[in-house]
């Protein structure tokens, strides 16, 4: 592997200066140069950790103190010739070993045929020919093609975007995908805001893009963490700790109360062989050897009843552990919330011929594709209306969207809208989706029962203060409009259109949201009822994570909320005194995701932590109980001790 893709600020470079050092140009590699570079970088893969076999996973049942005990058990009645005894204490031992071998064995066996399921290929131009080749054999200076509804795979400089969205929430939490960019940034650029870049592991939600790759495998950006995660030591579960504690208060007993009985046998002068053979006799039977059979039975009707509610347990003893927690971290994006913007409210002042024409617009004024299979890629917003529109009933018109639609403006962050013209029955129409400053302030006319009505300043003024009611609760909210033309002489492009926010007639807002999941809210507040401390960890900024905390019931207003920013300047003694006191941590970074989940482990917690992305995978291994939700990255899978 070499190190110049760790080191260099490829976000601060030019196009030309890329190629320079990547000695690359436009038209790719060639096949034996790709091939010389993979036998130098590696495969395009990420580190893991040696799979056990079958004999390593049956030897690693054999690490528990009590099993030691009753090996030396069962040799020592075998040496004494108690061959019985020896047999039952055997029985007992290969019980406890087989029970938890099967169960560990089989839940492995189904998370690595989890994995087998998805195999990537990566569209790449080599000897200025588009092909297909296998994700792991990418290699920095290739020349990568990124399209909507694809995932990222591998760490590229963007050299072309056309309307390029990538959503990164994986790495870095964020709800909204990144709009991307050609130009370079400054060197010092945090990695979140590197809008020139495309990382390992992220989704292409809207549009095309043309990059280089600089870094592939553990040179990545989800390499790093990856990597990170063979530093991050797994402590012993409560029921391990307990375990060892009975072990050697019991071998300290045995061995006491053998001592006692060969002294006082000695002192009466019983023969030293009688006395050895009653005081050994005496220890093996004080052995609990039922109780380590008890404990594996009971752990695998724990881990079969779990799996029946679709919770896929690694390890035998984290099915015990999960009853023990006092302290759980939670993820927001796809762990608390769905992951998947939604159109949640629409608000219009009419009946459902507004709320359809309100939907009309919305699918016209739309650039999401939709799949032969019905799948809908695009933009966030987009892809929202678009389901919204199809609950609704409107699948008709989402298929004349195509034939219908003369011309469009894509939405703009300069403008702030997009429009289109469209054929209707009555003749062309201008459609308009953007946000409320630009539509609700230009429009002259409003749908008022289902009626075209004029819009009074007291109008807009009441509606923009609904509007800015839900936005400060952390919804987005779209401003969709209309406005009609003569079917004969109307505009066919949106260039003969002076103004397309002239005369608008403001229909209502589409109401969009990342939703909480079903029954999460429920499911927090009987955990504290419990007396589970229960935090936040997300990458979101502070408004949004103290929406989401207030919707679930585990913030108040006046609750502090601690930021990334805040948490780095503090010392592990100052940040261990609030640990247990703070509810929510915004814009967190993975190192500070473990750094918590550190933080409270050392106040005496047993701590749990739920997670679905890259970014959560060191504080998933790190917390006494890592849980993977939903669909998470393998490497969170990896890092976790249950995978829902």
């Amino acid at each position: 592997m070499n190190s110049v893709t760790q080191v260099v600020h490829w976000h601060s470079l030019t196009e030309k200066d890329i190629f320079r050092r990547l000695k690359t140009k436009r038209s790719g590699l060639s096949v034996e140069e790709a091939g010389n570079r993979l036998k130098e970088y590696g495969p395009n893969t990420l580190p893991e950790k040696a799979r056990y076999g079958p004999l390593k996973f049956l030897f690693s049942q054999l690490e528990s103190p009590f099993t030691v005990i009753l090996l030396v058990a069962a040799g020592i009645t075998f040496w004494l010739g108690d061959i019985p005894d020896s047999i039952v204490i055997l029985i007992a031992l290969i019980a406890n070993v087989l029970f938890g071998f099967f169960q560990e064995w089989k839940s492995e066996r189904t998370l690595e045929a989890l994995k087998a399921i998805v195999r990537y290929e990566a569209p790449v131009i080599r000897e200025g020919s588009l092909v297909m080749i296998a994700a792991d054999n990418v290699v920095p200076g290739d020349i990568m093609v990124l399209r909507a509804g694809e995932r990222v795979l591998a760490d590229v400089r963007i050299i072309e975007a056309e309307m390029l969205e990538i959503s990164e929430a994986v790495l870095t939490g964020e709800t909204s995908p990144a709009k991307k960019i050609v130009e370079f940034l400054p060197e010092g650029t945090p990695v979140p805001d590197r809008l020139n870049m495309a990382f390992a592991g992220t989704i292409v939600n809207r549009g095309t893009g043309l990059t280089v790759v600089v870094a592939t495998g553990i040179s990545t950006q989800v390499g790093g963490i990856a990597q990170s995660l063979v530093e991050v030591e797994e402590g012993l579960t409560p029921l391990q700790k307990r375990l060892k504690k009975l072990a050697n208060f019991v071998t300290v007993g045995i061995i006491a109360l053998a001592l006692t009985v060969f002294v006082a046998g000695f002192l009466a002068r019983i023969p030293l062989v009688e006395i050895f053979t009653t005081a050994i006799a005496l220890a093996i039977a004080a052995i609990p050897a039922e109780l380590v059979v008890a404990v594996s039975v009971i752990l695998t009707i724990g881990m079969r009843r779990l799996l029946e509610r679709k919770a896929l347990i690694r390890k035998l003893v984290a099915a015990e552990t999960l009853g023990s927690v006092t302290a759980l971290c939670v993820d927001k994006t796809g762990t608390l919330t769905e992951g998947q913007m939604r159109v949640v409210e629409i608000i219009v002042e009419g009946g459902d011929e507004t709320r359809n024409l309100l939907l009309r617009a919305g699918i016209f004024c739309n650039e999401a594709d939709i799949e032969p299979g019905g799948k809908i890629l695009g933009e966030t917003t987009d892809v929202a209306i678009m389901h919204a529109a199809r609950e609704a009933g409107l699948s008709k018109v989402i298929a004349l969207r195509k034939d219908r639609i003369l011309d469009i403006l894509p939405f703009e962050s300069i403008n702030r809208y997009m429009a289109a013209i469209v054929i209707e029955e009555h003749g062309p129409t201008l459609y308009v989706k953007g946000a409320a400053e630009k539509v609700v302030t230009s429009a002259t006319t409003f749908m008022h029962k289902d009626r075209v009505m004029p819009f009074l300043e007291s109008d807009k003024e009441r509606l923009m203060a609904r509007h800015d009611e839900l936005s400060a609760q952390g919804f987005r909210l779209i401003a969709l409009g209309f406005r009609y033309f003569p079917s004969k002489g109307g505009p066919l492009h949106l260039g003969d259109v002076n103004d397309h926010l002239k005369d608008l007639t403001f229909i209502g807002f589409a109401v969009i949201e990342d939703p909480l999941r079903a029954n999460v809210k429920d499911s927090l507040h009987e955990m504290e009822k419990a007396g589970v401390n229960v935090s936040i960890l997300t990458g979101d900024h502070v408004l949004t994570a103290q929406t989401i905390g207030t919707k679930l019931g585990v913030f108040e207003k006046g609750e502090r909320v601690l930021n990334g920013e805040e948490l780095e300047k503090m010392s592990d003694e100052e940040f261990g005194k609030v640990a247990r006191d703070i509810a929510i941590y915004a814009r967190v970074l993975p190192h500070q995701k473990l750094r918590i989940v550190s933080a409270l482990q050392a106040q005496g917690e047993v701590v749990a932590m739920t997670g679905d992305g890259i970014n959560d995978a060191p504080a998933l291994k790190k917390s006494d109980i890592g849980i993977a939700v939903g669909g998470a990255a393998d490497v969170a899978k990896e890092a976790s001790d249950i995978v829902l």
